[in-house]
């Protein structure tokens, strides 16, 4: 007769449906992480608006107002998210509260003009080489809010 199994069966089938799991999870993170960080800043469609709604939370510690304005006004556009509810925006504050947002305003306020005008432009904001290095506190929260809330970058 065998002697028993040390891990009896059921406790093994665990263990390796623990490792999948786990193994299923890295590879969404690390996967997740790539995407954050290729994903140039505002091309997911809204996310400029979102962080600019939480980043104005965070900096006023109030509620912001739906500003109407010219289709121009920048922050007609910045803020056309404010009727939605606080708590999501709240949540994303609190995850890039650490972080330095004195240029929120010019870091959100750069879209490409010829985005709507020229047929083949598709980039919606003006990006460039240096842009890390001239926002490197809004870059920053805005990956920050991508890792903390993954449907962000939808």
């Amino acid at each position: 007769m065998a002697d028993p199994p040390l891990i009896p069966v059921r406790l093994r089938e665990t263990r390796r449906w623990r490792a999948v799991v786990g193994a299923m999870l890295a590879a969404f993170v690390a996967l997740a992480t790539v995407y954050n960080l290729s994903l140039p800043a505002f091309e997911a469609p809204d996310e400029a608006s979102h962080f600019y709604y939480a980043g104005t939370l965070l900096r006023t510690g109030a509620l912001p107002e739906p500003v109407s304005g010219a289709t121009g006004d920048f922050r007609a556009q910045a803020l056309h998210e404010a009727f939605q509810p606080p708590l999501y925006y709240a949540l994303v504050a609190a995850a890039i509260a650490p972080f330095d947002l004195t240029e929120l305003d010019a870091f959100v306020n750069r879209q490409n003009g010829d985005w709507y005008d020229l047929p083949g432009v598709s980039n919606l904001y003006s990006h460039w080489p240096a842009e890390a290095v001239r926002f490197p506190g809004p870059l920053a929260a805005l990956r920050a809010a991508r890792l903390f809330l993954p449907c962000w970058a939808r």
